[in-house]
């Protein structure tokens, strides 16, 4: 999902190097991505078993759980990330 989008958000570079995530102390990132005149950044930290959507106002976590579906994950991050920069 963190891969979506930053295929989506971050500049293009040659052979997909756009895409690669970072590696953090706790997980790995999106790196800081923009989205017209915002920054945001998506890290999954997998000490705490969450995703964090980073932005200027304000960090949404969002929790890692049994037995959640996919697509609620995804669901969440694509909130977040827009009101990041709404």
């Amino acid at each position: 999902m963190l891969g979506k989008v930053k295929l989506e958000y971050a500049a293009q570079e040659p052979q997909w190097a756009h895409v690669v995530l970072d590696i953090t102390p706790h997980g790995f990132s999106t790196g800081l991505l923009k989205h017209k005149n915002a920054y945001f950044e998506i890290e999954a930290d997998l000490i705490a078993s969450e995703i964090i959507v980073k932005a200027k106002e304000k960090d949404k976590v969002i929790k890692l759980t049994d037995g959640k579906a996919i697509s609620d994950y995804y669901k969440e991050i694509i909130q977040a990330t827009k009101k990041s920069w709404s």
